[in-house]
């Protein structure tokens, strides 16, 4: 284990780094890897003094940097994913209405077979 008291904090900013990078980056695969970073920055949180040290004062302050990125970069994916649901939607009503107008279907079935 390191000496250097700021070495914790280095290491919550470098998860930082690597959060940002996958968020984004997203891809369906990377969410396992997400989810990894999420728990051992809380474990590395939970063992954290209750005050930091001041040579921690840098990492603290790239961690802080990093965590502003990642919430706009996750801010910016959930507009795009909610855009593009109601697009969906949209469609999808602008079919139904067109199917509406089609005049009905009425499959016969031929007894004579």
């Amino acid at each position: 284990m390191s000496t250097d008291p700021a070495a914790p904090y280095e290491t919550l900013a470098d998860l930082g780094e690597r959060e940002l990078a996958l968020v984004s980056a997203l891809a369906p695969e990377q969410l396992a890897e997400l989810d990894q970073i999420g728990r051992q920055r809380e474990a590395l949180i939970a063992s954290l003094p209750p005050q930091a040290p001041p040579a921690a004062r840098p990492a603290l302050a790239r961690a802080a940097y990093l965590q502003e990125r990642t919430t706009g970069a996750l801010l910016r994916r959930r507009e795009d994913v909610l855009r593009a649901m109601g697009d969906a939607a949209q469609t999808r009503r602008a079919a139904q209405g067109y199917g509406a107008t089609l005049p009905s279907r009425r499959h016969r079935l031929d007894r004579s077979a």
